[in-house]
């Protein structure tokens, strides 16, 4: 006697598990970028901020008790951000922060832990989302891209499906490394 089983149980049971990751997604000017959750710790409002002048890549703020050194993280990953509009191009969409101080208020801070253990918070437009992302949709980039493309600091790109934007997977210690160290981005 054999068991039947239902047409959902079939299409179940004849998919494939595949191994998942999560990620936190966010979104910097016009594209989206993740970074593994295993480097979050937490987010957080960011609060007053200490320290950074205007056009500075770095500043410092204060979270239960603890200095938490901040890391405009738009400056490494698109070159000089204000590039664009000191030199005259048409100026950015609203939503693009170039033009926005990265450190004000009423945004939200990614805390990430280094490999060194020391926290650093990356101030964020946008609330993140965690996302779980099958191991297929994970692709390399170029090497023509890494070498010439706009954006510094990625790792690989994420195709969710082919309905959705790419998301680019960020390399954490090419963001954490000195800004001198960074490889320029083409244009830079």
């Amino acid at each position: 006697m054999s068991l039947q089983l239902s047409p959902r149980s079939q299409r179940l049971r004849s998919r494939k598990a595949e191994f998942t990751h999560q990620i936190i997604v966010f979104r910097l000017r016009q594209e989206w970028f993740a970074l593994p959750i295993q480097a979050a710790q937490k987010v957080i409002p960011l609060g007053k901020v200490y320290g950074a002048g205007a056009g500075s890549a770095i500043g410092l703020t204060l979270y239960q008790d603890r200095e938490i050194p901040l890391l405009d993280i738009q400056q490494r990953i698109f070159g000089t951000a204000t590039q664009a509009l000191l030199t005259g191009n048409p100026s950015p969409p609203k939503q693009n922060a170039s033009h926005v101080d990265p450190f004000s208020l009423g945004r939200f801070l990614l805390l990430v832990q280094t490999i060194t253990g020391a926290t650093i918070g990356f101030p964020l437009d946008a609330q993140p989302m965690l996302r779980r992302v099958p191991e297929s949709a994970f692709t390399p980039l170029s090497a023509t891209y890494l070498a010439e493309g706009q954006l510094r600091c990625i790792k690989c790109l994420i195709i969710p499906a082919p309905e959705q934007p790419p998301i680019f997977l960020l390399n954490l210690d090419q963001l954490l490394q000195a800004q001198s160290a960074l490889p320029h981005a083409a244009g830079d």
